[in-house]
């Protein structure tokens, strides 16, 4: 590529430079996020150490200093990146507003007008993305970036302020990581030889391509970046320059050995072109081709098809939620492997690892056998097992383990230990069993549209509910004792926050965290290398983990939208409307 070259600090990789050569405007519109959340306002997720290799002798340890792309999407980290670090979600909440956006008030809500009652199965969708959101939301920076790029938007990414209204929006597009059509693109794109790879983002950097994130996975955990540039070193070696949500206006790169079929990503190096090794620090990565993906941006085009009903055709669904490096989840009786600390997508039974950027870590995964699964963790975590509409979500505390039995229509958990509760979820209601739990609890589906709980071992502490017709929540103390608890409406203003145009700061949202946050892991154990920004991110805090007795979420301040946003940016004295997304 013509023009001058911007030479990295302290090493022999030359970003793209040159004039910008953005591409046109009825193209960069072509592939914007539209109804879901473009943005004016304005791919389980950490992002820890890596699978080593002996050596990565094939590429100079410097860098390679090549003189131009092959191929330029014209982004750049800044202006086009967003300006400040990712970082664990301040804002730990996926509510019905967020559901609503993505799905519509008829896939979320139990009727279809006056106030909203989040559906059962909805709301487990959402706490389970809540819970994630502790690791960072990488995926939603990177695709964030590359949607308003892409649309023309103004003003540049980079001038945005973080603010609730642009927080709200990157983890909605945090979350479709989560929608099957992402799951299955990055399925498809993996395990190719890195040469299609390379082939392909480079393709996908011309005028006629569709924009892509890329996803990166190291030591059970993942991460997001937007390519930019491809830069072909010779018939064997490239460079894919990216822009990474974890360092702000900093151009990265991925270095690809087609030959050896190895990737190297300086992930926590704060200069991308000192000399490493796979020896060295683990703030590298090192994987090959079965440890990255590809997603195009068309693949997150609202209207979504609502994932709560009948996913995974019977076939039970496990969500892994934890910031401990030491648990497992393994056949009962053949030990073989479901999913642990170091799988990676398409490793034993997970399908995928949600990309977030710090220490708690979410996998997805699904058990193909009738084997009754044993759960473990030395630390606390969530994990939610879940079949067609049902599920029963373990939340443990800290230090303690379970069985899961799944089959037919039917779903147990026995032989807890630790401090966990339990909350069972399905058409008709939503029961929470106090912690500690040491009894079995089990979910039996009587008909389509009746679902039995049953808990407890002992004539105390036994019991069991049926689930069916109008909607009831319910609480079981540690006594065993049924409780009812007033279920969570919304306003029916939030019905129509898809369509709304225009939006202020203010976010619709319930004071009580019950029915839209999810308690996560108390402490933040970053596996791997931890990023060096951003210095001021906190541990994340729990919630009461009793069932609650009553919740009431109050009206909003202001209506929320997700099509348009008004941005706020570091110039006070002007705002820009953005483009209007539509739906």
């Amino acid at each position: 590529m013509a023009g001058a070259t911007d030479e990295l600090a302290g090493g022999g990789h030359r970003a793209p430079g040159g004039p910008r050569n953005r591409v046109t405007t009825a193209r960069r519109r072509r592939w914007r996020l539209g109804a879901l959340m473009l943005a004016g306002c304005l791919v389980a997720t950490g992002c820890g150490g890596g699978d080593q290799f002996a050596s990565f002798a094939a590429l100079p340890p410097s860098g390679w200093g090549g003189d131009g792309a092959t191929a330029d999407l014209g982004l750049r980290p800044a202006p086009d990146g967003l300006g400040f670090p990712n970082s664990p979600n301040p804002d730990r909440t996926f509510d019905a507003g967020d559901l609503i956006a993505m799905f519509g008030p008829d896939g979320v809500c139990e009727t279809p007008t006056g106030p909203c009652v989040v559906r059962p199965e909805a709301q487990q969708w959402a706490d389970t993305v809540a819970a994630a959101l502790a690791g960072g939301v990488c995926e939603g920076m990177a695709v964030l970036s590359l949607d308003r790029f892409s649309a023309g938007a103004t003003p540049a990414s980079a001038d945005l302020v973080e603010s609730p209204s642009l927080n709200r929006t990157i983890r909605r597009l945090f979350a479709t990581q989560f929608l099957p059509q992402v799951i299955a693109e990055g399925e498809s794109s993996r395990g190719r030889p890195l040469r299609s790879v390379v082939d392909d983002v480079e393709a996908r950097l011309t005028n006629s391509g569709v924009p892509v994130t890329i996803g990166l996975y190291a030591n059970g955990v993942g991460h997001a970046v937007t390519p930019y540039a491809v830069e072909r070193v010779d018939a064997d070696r490239a460079v894919v320059w990216v822009y990474d949500p974890n360092w702000p206006g900093q151009d990265r790169f991925i270095e690809m050995d087609l030959a050896a079929q190895r990737w190297r990503f300086p992930y926590g190096e704060a200069d991308p072109t000192a000399p490493q090794s796979a020896d060295g620090p683990a703030t590298v990565w090192f994987g090959d081709a079965t440890d990255i993906d590809v997603v195009a941006l068309s693949a997150r085009e609202a209207p979504f098809v609502e994932p709560f009903t009948g996913a995974g055709g019977g076939r039970p669904q496990l969500a892994v939620t934890t910031s401990g490096r030491n648990w497992s989840v393994t056949g009962q009786r053949t030990g073989a492997l479901v999913a642990g600390p170091a799988s990676t997508p398409g490793d034993d039974a997970v399908r995928a690892v949600i990309r977030g950027g710090f220490g708690t870590t979410t996998m997805l995964a699904e058990a193909t056998g009738d084997e009754p699964l044993r759960i473990s963790t030395e630390a606390a975590a969530r994990v939610a097992v879940t079949v067609g509409r049902r599920s029963l979500t373990l939340d443990f505390g800290g230090a303690g383990a379970a069985t899961v039995q799944a089959d037919g229509g039917r779903i147990v958990v026995d032989q807890l230990t630790g401090d966990t509760a339990v909350t069972a979820t399905a058409p008709g209601g939503i029961v929470r069993f106090a912690s500690p739990v040491t009894g079995p609890v089990s979910m039996r589906v009587a008909s389509d549209t009746v679902t039995e709980v049953d808990w407890g071992a002992g004539a105390n502490t036994s019991g069991t509910v049926r689930l069916e017709g109008d909607r009831r929540d319910l609480a079981v103390g540690t006594d065993g004792a049924l409780t009812t608890v007033a279920t969570p409406q919304w306003p029916e203003s939030v019905r129509s926050e898809q369509l709304a145009t225009t939006s202020e700061e203010a976010a619709t949202t319930p004071t009580s965290t019950t029915s839209t946050t999810t308690t996560v892991p108390p402490t933040r154990v970053v596996p791997g290398p931890t990023p060096p920004v951003p210095t001021t991110a906190t541990a994340p805090t729990t919630t009461p983990r009793e069932p609650p007795t009553t919740t009431t979420p109050p009206s909003p301040s202001s209506s929320t939208t997700l099509s348009t946003i008004t941005p706020t940016t570091k110039d006070t004295t002007t705002t820009t409307k953005a483009v209007n997304g539509g739906r």
